[in-house]
C-alpha cells in the first residue's frame, strides 16, 4: 500500500534539523503496525509522509502502486480524501458544528449530497456508539467521545488507510483502551492500521512495531 524508500526530511531551521534519516518502510495491506519512539524523534513526520501530507527532501514515497512526487496537489488531495483517514492526538474537530456535522465534513468536501452526507455520517456515528450525542457540541463531549467522533468521521469516506498519531495520548486509561479497541477491530474488518505511541504498553499490541530514534527507522519487537 505505502512504501518509503530512502526518505530524508530536512526542516531547514537554523543549521537544519534532519526529522527522517534515509527512511525506507513498506506497509501492506490489512497491516496493523505501531510505530513507537520518544518525543522529537520522527514519528509525527513519518505520519505526515505515509498521510501525503509532506513531501521528502529526498527519497520517494509510492503510494498504492504511484509515485506521490509525480502527481499534482489537486490529485494528492484527492487521493488523501478518498484513501485516508486520520486520527489525531487533539481531535480536530471544528468546535460550532455538532457531531453530526463533524463527520459530514469530509463528504461536504467531496460534494455528496446531504441527504447522502447524513446517511453515511449516521452509519459512522451509530458504529461508534454515539448516536445519542449526534446533535451535541464537541464542548459537551467528554476526551473519550470526542475521539470517537474522530474515528468516526475518519472512517465516513470508507478510506482503505487509517493514520493515527497518538490517539489514546490525551485520554485517561478506560478511554484509551475503548479507542484501542475500536482500531483493532477496524484492522479485524480489512483496514489497514497504523498508530503512532511513545508507550511502550500500547506497542506491544501491534503484532508489527517500527522503532525511530533521531529520524532513523528499525524494525523489530515491541519488548
Amino acid at each position: 500500500m505505502i512504501k518509503l524508500i530512502h526518505v530524508t526530511k530536512t526542516y531547514f531551521l537554523g543549521d537544519g534539523v534532519q526529522a527522517l534519516r534515509n527512511a525506507s518502510l513498506t506497509i501492506a495491506p490489512n497491516d496493523y503496525v505501531g510505530i513507537l519512539g520518544p518525543s522529537g524523534s520522527g514519528k509525527s513526520t513519518l505520519l505526515y509522509m505515509m498521510g501525503l501530507l509532506d513531501i521528502p527532501t529526498e527519497g520517494t514515497v509510492i503510494f498504492e502502486g504511484r509515485d506521490t512526487a509525480r502527481l499534482s496537489d489537486v490529485e494528492l488531495s484527492a487521493l488523501r480524501g478518498k484513501s485516508i483517514g486520520f486520527v489525531f492526538q487533539f481531535y480536530h474537530l471544528v468546535p460550532h458544528l455538532t457531531v453530526m456535522e463533524n463527520v459530514e465534513l469530509p463528504l461536504y468536501y467531496q460534494g455528496l449530497d446531504p441527504w447522502e452526507r447524513h446517511d453515511r455520517a449516521k452509519v459512522q456515528i451509530s458504529k461508534v456508539n454515539l448516536s445519542h450525542r449526534a446533535r451535541h457540541l464537541p464542548a459537551e463531549l467528554s476526551g473519550g467521545e470526542r475521539q470517537r467522533v474522530a474515528i468516526a468521521r475518519a472512517l465516513v469516506t470508507d478510506p482503505r488507510l487509517i493514520l493515527a498519531d497518538e490517539p489514546t495520548g490525551n485520554l485517561d486509561s478506560r478511554s484509551g483502551a475503548e479507542i484501542l479497541a475500536i482500531l483493532e477491530q477496524l484492522h479485524t474488518q480489512g483496514k489497514t492500521v497504523v498508530m503512532i505511541t511513545h508507550d511502550l504498553s500500547i506497542a506491544r499490541r501491534f503484532p508489527r512495531v517500527i522503532r525511530i530514534s533521531d529520524g532513523v527507522l528499525q524494525e523489530g519487537s515491541s519488548g
